[in-house]
């Protein structure tokens, strides 16, 4: 018996050990106060997966940056850690339960559905879109109603070189009240 059990461990020892995969950590910032998604951690190489939010939130999408502009490509695989930024709001949209935007990313989410949906969105906070260099706001139209609740949007450039974009024929919902790039409703 003793043989036995030293033949068996001389064998165990003689393999190779088992491969050990590189993990990346996949993050996903959801642009909601109060609303997180777990990471995941995955091996490198391989595919995440477009994860599911609690209830009484929309998603809109999953992006490559925080300006929301390219979608992520859950079907890629990934090589590194990365963070993914979603296109959530609180709220059903309906004016019994409006859209909740406390965010810049939340109201781009808002405002870029699309004009095919007729929503009902409030503010519930300042909203202050901070544009680095290089970065463009592209403004798009919407169905619906914003309601400001009296908070402000402001856009604030760095270095001069923040750009908003307005659609051919565009009619803002918004109008310039100072040289600070302070921007309030128009009534």
């Amino acid at each position: 018996v003793l043989l036995l059990a030293v033949s068996m461990a001389l064998v165990a020892c003689n393999q190779d050990p088992p491969e050990v995969k590189d993990k990346v950590t996949v993050t996903f910032d959801t642009g909601v106060d109060g609303l997180t998604v777990p990471d995941q951690t995955i091996d490198k190489g391989s595919k995440a997966t477009a994860p599911q939010v609690q209830s009484g939130y929309k998603v809109f999408g999953w992006y490559t940056t925080s300006a929301c502009a390219v979608e992520f490509d859950f079907d890629k695989a990934i090589d590194a850690n990365v963070t993914v930024y979603g296109k959530i709001l609180k709220g059903e949209g309906t004016q019994a339960n409006p859209f909740e935007i406390a965010s810049a990313q939340a109201l781009h989410a808002f405002t870029n559905y699309g004009t095919t949906h007729n929503y009902v969105g409030k503010l519930v906070a300042n909203i202050s879109y901070s544009s680095n260099v290089g970065e463009t706001y592209t403004a798009t139209t919407f169905n619906g109603v914003l309601d400001g609740q009296g908070h402000t949007i402001t856009l604030e450039a760095r270095n001069n070189k923040a750009e908003i974009r307005l659609p051919e024929n565009y009619v803002a919902i918004f109008e310039k009240a100072s040289a600070s790039n302070e921007y309030h409703e128009k009534r």
